[in-house]
């Protein structure tokens, strides 16, 4: 008697499970959809017909004649692009970024080893060990320089094709200078050396770089760059050859204050 209910127990239990993993499977991909949505970032392949025209014309100039193997729209940052891959006669792979109107955004080109800079080859094969699938890609970014006067002060803003701000600094004046340290030096995006650069624009993640410093510690120079990640202030430091050496968040002088009342009522109790 008890072998007879024992069977569809057995069996009911083991149908609950399917559903339950089957449930959760449900769940954890719905939480992966909206954990991409929730950054704004999202691919799909597309074929040729859904890339607009004035797009699909830089693409082709830039094919050079190649034949395509993938085309992808891609949104960023709130902004719509458009990429085109095809493969140069070495057989190396190559993907280009546009806008809508077809302006270049980005170029990524696979590279050999040997075609690396010496810094940068040093420091990824440091980071990635022995790694046998180790592969390079030299990124060319886009970026357009507006310079104007606004009061008395010039002021540069550094942009990218969709009219993103990637870095804005204006004119110091005389004791602005006059207060800076002496081993510190402003520098520009586009004067950094390219490990730095790429490093720098990847930790930025989207947001606004508002200044970049030079400075030499201990004999070696680093790179300072102050970003504004989602209202934040982030103070980025990287070393000469792209390593990142810190990324912090500066705290606002509320929540400071706040820590500061914290840790005094701390030490009364």
């Amino acid at each position: 008697m008890i072998l007879r209910y024992c069977k569809p127990m057995v069996l009911m239990i083991i149908v609950g499970a399917v559903l339950c993993a089957v449930t959760l499977a449900k769940m954890s991909g719905q939480n992966e959809q909206s954990s991409a949505a929730s950054v704004g970032e999202t691919e799909r392949s597309i074929t040729v017909a859904e890339v607009p025209a004035p797009a699909l014309a830089t693409l082709k100039k830039l094919a050079g004649g190649a034949e395509f193997t993938e085309f992808s729209e891609e949104i960023e940052h709130g902004q719509t692009f458009y990429e085109g891959s095809w493969k140069k006669p070495s057989g190396k792979n190559v993907d280009a970024l546009v806008t809508p109107a077809g302006d270049l955004v980005e170029i990524e080109e696979e590279v050999a080893a040997d075609d690396v800079p010496v810094a940068v080859l040093k420091a990824a094969q440091a980071a990635a060990g022995n790694d046998p699938n180790l592969a390079f890609e030299k990124k060319t970014m886009f970026l357009y320089e507006a310079k104007f006067r606004k009061g008395e002060r010039g002021q540069e803003l550094l942009m990218t094709p969709d009219g993103r701000k990637v870095e804005e600094e204006a004119e110091k004046g005389k004791k602005d200078n006059e207060d800076k340290d002496e081993n510190e030096k402003k520098v520009s995006l586009n004067e950094l050396p390219d490990a730095v650069k790429a490093a720098i624009l990847k930790e930025a993640e989207g947001g606004t770089i508002k200044k970049i410093e030079s400075d030499t510690e201990n004999g070696k120079t680093i790179y300072e760059a102050e970003v504004v990640i989602n209202e934040k202030t982030v103070e980025i430091k990287v070393a000469a050859d792209g390593t990142l050496l810190s990324k912090e968040a500066e705290e606002d002088n509320d929540e400071a204050d706040k820590n500061n009342e914290d840790n005094e009522s701390d030490k009364d109790d």
